[in-house]
Parts: structure tokens; C-alpha cells; sequence
């Protein structure tokens, strides 16, 4: 459990009793300090750039751990809470460079074990120490590879996978009524929500909350108007400009998020046979290899909001 304090700028974590890691040790809030020291002492490492927000990360009493933040926090609480894969302390603290370590046998709590892993499939084994008595379930659990949502929701789709954690587009006609036996569970994580505070004298008020509502659905709705502009566009030609130019290239990273946007290729066939020929292209391939490499922070600290967001045409230096 957890308890926000000083207005909300102090959290405080008590560790769950009995959990344990995978090699049978028990998990302390001792593990917990030392993965977020670790971060800090190894930038390279805090890929959520938590300790930009971070002041401090310390333990409290046998089981608790106390996070300081510069600011209130609350919205940071997605990235420490749930982004950050705690590492056991017996394990990492021998480790010489944990930067550049390759853990190719992780310790976890988890209710899995990696067993084998491979460039097509990893296979994961039920963990005999998990905490919850009788859990999990299925003894084993393949993640295959897929190089695109469409390839993976297709095999969900003709039955030769049972189960998958992809965005699929029209869930109904595509994949439920293929099958009576075909089920889908949406959890309140890894998806972009927003959370009405209905407790707010404001937003409680549905004449508020009514705009907001219609501000979201007409984003989804002109980005899918946009989408059809293009595919109109390329109808009658290969590339944007007729050859392949820089107006591609300034296209194609928005449209690599089309999942996100809740947009479906199969509805723009142009724009997915375009889609496609450029994601073949050695170049675009290795670029995109390089920025998987690179530390992509997906928070943002103060300065840099302020830079992106908060300076007009009057601005001062």
C-alpha cells in the first residue's frame, strides 16, 4: 500500500510480507532503495528520468520506503510505481558495470520465470515462490515476435495464438464474433486514461466534463480525416511526392504511432502499402535500431516544460 503526505510530495511504500524473488530470497524495502539509488548513480539506467523529480529514496522502519520528490507528484506516480522493475540487492550489488550488464538469467518476483529466450519467441515458466498461493495458472507462456500489430492480431484472429497484449481495431467484427470462446479484458494500465476528479466543484459539473469529451473525440476524429488525405494522396503514386523525398520521411514517424491513435491500416490501403515499403527500407531500419539505443525519457522535467510549452512571442531570456 501507499500513503502521499506533505502535500503531496512525499510517498510512502509498505512492502508487501511474504513476497519472495524467483531464487527463493525473500524481497526487503531495502531491494526497493537500492534499485532507485542504483538509477541515480547510473543515469543511463533511469530511462523514466524519475530522479529528475526524485530528491531522495530512503527505507523506513523494516518494511516501508520513503520517497521525496521536488514538487508534488502525483503524476509521476504511473513512471515510480509501475515503470520501474525493482531488482534484488544480492544480485545487482555484484554486479561490476550494471549499465552494460547482460542479465540473461533475471531474478524477479513476478509471477513468471524467462526460461528461454530467442529473437522469435520467449518462453516464460511459472514461478514455484510466487506469492499468491495456486497462482499462475498456466504453467507456460510464449511471447512470440511480431514485427506489426496487423501480423499478430491476425493470428489471434485465425485461432494460432491464444492471447495477445496489442491494440485491436474494431475488437468486435475482428476478433469476437470470429469465436464464442474469444474474450478480451482491457486493464487500467499502458493506455493513455483520463480520470474525471469528480470531487472537483468544476469538474463535477457535466456541462464541464462535456466539452472535454467532445475536445477528445474530435482529435481521434480529424486525425482519422487526416489519415484519409493521405491515403487519397498516394492513390495514384508511390511515395507523397511522386519519389521518395523528405516529405515521407516527415511523415512516416506519426504514422508508425497508428495504434496509438486508433487508427487501422486496412482502412487506408494506400497508406499501409506506403506504410509498409518504407518500413522495409535498410536506411529507415537502421535509424531505427539507433533510437532504440538512445535514453528516451518519457517524462519531462520542469525546465524542459518550461522551454517547450511556456515561452510566447514576449518571452524574455
Amino acid at each position: 500500500k501507499w500513503t502521499w503526505s506533505n502535500g503531496n510530495k512525499d510517498i510512502t511504500f509498505t512492502i508487501r510480507n511474504g513476497v519472495k524473488w524467483t531464487d527463493g530470497k525473500p524481497l526487503t524495502a531495502a531491494d526497493v532503495v537500492y534499485t532507485f539509488n542504483l538509477l541515480k548513480q547510473h543515469k543511463a539506467l533511469d530511462v523514466n528520468s524519475v530522479w529528475s523529480v526524485l530528491s531522495s529514496v530512503t527505507q523506513q522502519g523494516a518494511n516501508q520506503v520513503v520517497m521525496t520528490f521536488k514538487s508534488p507528484a502525483v503524476s509521476y506516480f504511473y513512471y515510480i510505481a509501475d515503470q520501474i522493475a525493482i531488482v534484488p540487492q544480492h544480485v545487482w550489488s555484484k554486479v561490476a558495470d550494471p549499465v552494460k550488464y547482460p542479465d540473461s538469467h533475471p531474478v524477479g518476483t513476478g509471477a513468471y520465470t524467462m526460461s528461454n529466450c530467442t529473437p522469435q519467441n520467449i518462453a516464460y515458466k511459472a514461478n514455484p515462490h510466487y506469492w499468491q498461493p495456486g497462482k499462475p495458472k498456466v504453467a507456460t507462456v510464449n511471447y512470440p515476435a511480431f514485427t506489426s500489430n496487423d501480423t499478430a492480431n491476425t493470428y489471434l484472429a485465425n485461432g494460432q495464438a491464444q492471447w495477445g497484449s496489442q491494440f485491436i481495431p474494431s475488437i468486435q467484427k475482428f476478433y469476437l464474433d470470429k469465436s464464442p470462446n474469444y474474450h478480451y479484458w482491457f486493464p487500467p494500465v499502458a493506455n493513455v486514461s483520463l480520470f474525471i476528479n469528480l470531487t472537483n466543484p468544476i469538474l463535477k459539473n457535466v456541462a464541464v466534463r462535456q466539452p472535454i469529451a467532445y475536445a477528445i473525440n474530435r482529435y481521434v476524429k480529424e486525425t482519422e480525416r487526416l489519415y484519409g488525405v493521405l491515403d487519397e494522396r498516394l492513390a495514384d503514386r508511390e511515395f507523397v511526392a511522386g519519389a521518395y523525398t523528405i516529405a515521407d520521411m516527415a511523415c512516416y514517424p506519426w504514422i508508425v504511432l497508428y495504434d496509438r491513435q486508433g487508427q487501422n491500416l486496412d482502412d487506408f490501403p494506400n497508406v499501409k502499402r506506403w506504410f509498409e515499403t518504407i518500413q522495409r527500407r535498410d536506411a529507415v531500419q537502421r535509424a531505427y535500431a539507433i533510437a532504440q539505443t538512445i535514453n528516451t525519457a518519457q517524462t519531462m522535467t520542469e525546465e524542459a516544460k518550461k522551454i517547450l510549452f511556456g515561452q510566447g512571442r514576449r518571452t524574455k531570456p
